[in-house]
């Protein structure tokens, strides 16, 4: 047999296959119902040095139901990552893309942690500890940063509307990590994004903004209760409206305090600068700041989960490509036992604009939500969502609640056991 047909037989081949649907009644200016569906399936191909991972799942949304003006949007969402190991090293290829048609203000009132396909990285899986806004609990050590980013998924990061609007998003990153030493690892890697409204009916509101970003890293653990990192960044991003950069430098020391108990700090400083069509250019130095704590520990026969985080970076403003300094804080708690799942949350995000409320973005968003696990691959839950966002000192999504009940099915399966 020839040696290249190897890696082929040797191939582990897992399919995983899931959907959440769910039915939410809104209370804003209006009242109305609409239906959201979210299948996903995900393919891994899995080997000694290796792995291929790919992807698919729409977003399907029916808002406001029974009504003349009801919208059927679909945004189809895709993703491709390969990965090899050459000894300590590891290489990763991903590209991840979106297309179709939105609704931010009904997506503004999903749900924080998506959906997911095992093997598929497609978001936190149901029943994760991420609030709304953005924030997810801090991780037990390593990987805590403060990098700017433009966000594919920009519901919270950009103006709402109720309108539908074609959007399109392309994110291309490659990564290398080697393993150095049992206590050190470091890391970098290059990416680029594209990301804004698209086709004959594209919106003025979001235009195109594209721009690639680099990072590196290196992560050292002095003891299994402490990490180090240090991460320094670069981000451009341009479009009709301007261009802007911004170069971050951090340092994060993660530490578990005892096995049920982890505390996150970290802080540094970012330069960042814009210019506009008319040649005006400007400089700024922000501070950036991390701090977070999380607690996982039995209760009641259960267990309970408690987090909370508070983060101030510069971000990039995807509408005008400019920065936009921030402040995000998330807090969450939950307890869960046997088939039984609680979690209340909640997050905002704030602009530091020091009186200038010019690309000023500012939203509240909080969650309670249970579930009850039916069977290994079926769960249903039901709870509350509400949210409020302003742009530029206008209210853009008034204060809005949803209650909703959604059933979530999913599974994976080996096809070449």
């Amino acid at each position: 047999m020839s040696p290249l047909f190897g890696p082929i037989f040797a191939q582990i081949v897992t399919l995983g296959i899931a959907d959440r649907t769910e039915g939410r009644y809104v209370v804003s200016d209006q009242k109305y119902t609409e239906v959201v569906t979210a299948p996903r399936v995900g393919l891994n191909v899995g080997w000694h040095h290796g792995a291929l991972t790919l992807g698919y799942g729409p977003v399907i949304t029916s808002t406001p139901l029974g009504s003349d003006s009801r919208q059927l949007l679909v945004l189809h969402s895709g993703m491709v990552a390969a990965s090899r190991r050459w000894g300590r090293a590891l290489v990763t290829l991903s590209e991840t893309a979106t297309y179709g048609r939105v609704n931010f203000g009904a997506q503004a009132l999903s749900d924080p942690r998506g959906t997911s396909v095992p093997d598929t990285p497609a978001g936190t899986p149901p029943g994760g500890t991420t609030p709304p806004g953005g924030t997810s609990t801090p991780p037990a050590s390593g990987g805590t940063t403060s990098t700017p980013t433009v966000t594919a998924n920009p519901a919270n990061q950009i103006r709402a509307s109720h309108a539908a609007i074609p959007v399109a998003t392309s994110s291309t990153d490659v990564n290398v990590t080697e393993d150095v030493s049992k206590t050190l690892t470091i890391g970098a890697g290059v990416g680029y994004l594209v990301a804004g409204s698209v086709g004959a009916d594209a919106s003025p509101d979001y235009p195109m903004i594209r721009g690639p970003r680099a990072q590196a890293s290196a992560t050292y653990h002095p003891s299994h209760r402490d990490g180090f990192t240090t991460l320094v960044s670069a981000q451009l991003a341009s479009s009709r409206l301007g261009d802007t950069w911004i170069l971050l430098g951090n340092e994060t020391w993660d530490h578990a305090l005892d096995r049920h108990t982890t505390t996150t700090f970290g802080s540094g400083v970012s330069v960042t600068r814009n210019s506009r069509p008319d040649g005006f250019v400007s400089y700024s130095i922000y501070p950036t700041f991390i701090g977070g704590i999380g607690n996982t520990m039995p209760l009641a026969r259960g267990t309970f989960s408690a987090a909370a985080n508070v983060v101030t970076a510069p971000a990039i403003d995807a509408v005008r490509a400019s920065v936009d300094p921030r402040l995000r804080i998330g807090v969450s708690i939950g307890w869960a036992k046997d088939r039984f799942a609680s979690v209340l949350a909640g997050g905002s995000a704030l602009s530091l604009t020091n009186g200038d409320s010019r690309g000023a973005l500012n939203s509240v968003s909080g969650m309670l939500g249970v579930s009850y696990r039916l069977a290994d691959a079926f769960s249903v839950d039901s709870g509350v969502r509400g949210f409020w966002q302003s742009f530029e000192g206008e209210t853009t999504v008034s204060p809005t609640y949803a209650g909703f009940v959604g059933v979530t099915i999913g599974f994976r399966s080996a096809l070449n056991h």
